[in-house]
């Protein structure tokens, strides 16, 4: 899983001999009916299905319109804190741990 907003680049497929490889885009999100990623590009503001995709670290937020998008990607709503809490308790149950002799 990818952090929403992290840069990343892009591989162009159809390039010439001394045109760039990768182009400088925004991850946004997954593309819920195949296996690409939504990105960003801020220099065409456009979102683009993408498969090949190279993630860097680095979060970086070109402007307010960038914002602006990540907020409107978070669709889905939070859990409440109490109900995620009961979730994580069944799912990584608390074991005694005892130091050898």
């Amino acid at each position: 899983m990818y952090v929403i907003g992290t840069v990343c680049y892009e591989y162009v497929q159809n390039k010439t001999k001394l045109d760039a490889r990768a182009e400088k885009c925004i991850f946004v999100g997954y593309d819920r009916s195949s296996p690409a990623f939504l990105v960003y590009y801020p220099h065409q503001n456009a979102v683009k299905k993408i498969r090949c995709v190279k993630f860097t670290e680095r979060l970086d937020h070109v402007d307010e319109s960038v914002e602006l998008l990540l907020d409107s990607a978070k669709a889905e709503p939070e859990m409440p804190i109490h109900e995620n809490e009961t979730a994580n308790a069944r799912r990584y149950p608390i074991r005694d741990r005892v130091r050898p002799k």
